[in-house]
């Protein structure tokens, strides 16, 4: 397989297309992640929107279990299909940094002090554009912000809170495997159910 290298601008340009399509009208579960992901000599073409990912699909068939109670696996299953069911149903994620912060220029795994240095920089950024989807009446007075990961709930719960409802007490932890059962244990008991 031949991998494509994308400048960020149009590699950020593609995710945010991909989000915007399967974006409900009206948002009841905004999930929020760190960042996309980052490939080691990889383009970008990974990433929970898109429906071929080269690698992958943990955090996308954990939040299909999470919500759906459907296990999800990249070569018997439709993303595309889900996708829009997630839609229908008023789910969606986006991630607290525009581009990836998982991995340093060079590869290596980009340590927690740093990813967090860019989740506090991009902060106004974010917490903005939640205010413009709630002005929109994308989102609305009961809307969840899920916070996916220990990184994202420390540095963002706080602010989030002053403007929208957190239903988790503490952090869900990202998924490690598919189907992450903390993971989805934690997800469901943050929307209430089991």
């Amino acid at each position: 397989m031949t991998w494509v290298t994308l400048k960020p601008d149009e590699a950020r340009t593609r995710r945010r297309r991909a989000a915007e399509h399967y974006r409900p009208d009206k948002i009841d579960v905004l999930f929020l992640c760190e960042s996309p992901p980052a490939y080691r000599s990889r383009s970008e073409s990974s990433y929970f929107y898109f429906a071929n990912n080269p690698s992958g699909d943990i955090l996308f068939a954990t939040i299909v279990l999470a919500v759906l109670c459907q296990e999800y696996r990249k070569a018997g299953g439709s993303k595309p299909d889900l996708l829009l069911v997630l839609k229908r149903k008023g789910y969606w994620l986006i991630d607290a940094v525009e581009y990836p912060i998982n991995k340093t220029t060079n590869g290596a795994a980009a340590s927690d002090a740093l990813r967090k240095e860019h989740i506090y920089q991009q902060k106004d950024k974010l917490l903005s554009k939640l205010r413009q989807l709630r002005d929109a009446g994308i989102m609305h007075d009961r809307t969840n912000v899920v916070l996916i990961k220990k990184l994202v709930f420390d540095t963002l719960a706080p602010s989030i809170r002053r403007c929208f409802q957190v239903p988790q007490e503490g952090p869900i932890p990202f998924p490690g495997y598919y189907g992450d059962e903390k993971t989805v244990r934690d997800i469901r008991a943050a929307m209430g159910c089991r």
